[in-house]
């Protein structure tokens, strides 16, 4: 888990507002795709962690068949396996989005995203601030941020080794070691 350098941070979102949020994305997903099998793409180690939450919500209650891809988008892009995309609808997940531009590649350099029945994206916070063209479909917290302020996505590791968003900082001065 990566610390904080500044004391001037104030938490967010903490485990159990998280697992509500969870849950509400989970059923806005179902309704926005109605009962359409599902492909969640889940942006680097962070976004990765918010399809895991938002599939085991969806699992749990029933809402959906879906397959869970992983997709690295900063660096060398490129998806982990094939996406299965017969009448499916492909929800883009990411933990944080400002500027919209790791959606925005993570969209272009997805193939075929044409033959999908919809295409959605979903994140757990909106900084605002869009510089690309890119809205999310799904938002779990809208936080407009200042000049300086930096949101900050805290990951714990269960016992199998899969990331779980733990909590959600916001840091007032920049930096973090």
């Amino acid at each position: 888990m990566l610390e904080l350098r500044s004391e001037s941070f104030e938490v967010l979102l903490d485990s159990k507002r998280i697992e509500r949020i969870l849950m509400r994305m989970a059923h806005q997903i179902a309704e926005l795709t109605t009962g359409d099998p599902l492909t969640l793409v889940g942006l680097n180690e962070r976004g990765l962690a918010l399809a895991h939450g938002i599939r085991e919500e969806m699992q749990r209650f029933g809402l959906g068949r879906t397959q869970l891809v992983s997709m690295t988008v900063d660096g060398d892009p490129g998806l982990d396996a094939p996406i299965r995309n017969a009448n499916s609808s492909l929800v883009i997940v990411d933990d944080v989005i400002f500027s919209g531009g790791t959606m925005f590649r993570a969209l272009r350099s997805i193939p075929s995203i044409d033959e999908f029945k919809r295409v959605l994206t979903c994140v757990l916070v909106d900084r605002g601030h869009r510089r690309w063209p890119v809205h999310s479909s799904v938002t779990g917290l809208e936080m407009p941020t200042k000049a300086g302020e930096h949101v900050h996505v805290e990951l714990r590791h269960d016992e199998n080794g899969t990331a779980q968003i733990e909590r959600v900082c916001l840091e007032f001065e920049s930096g973090w070691e």
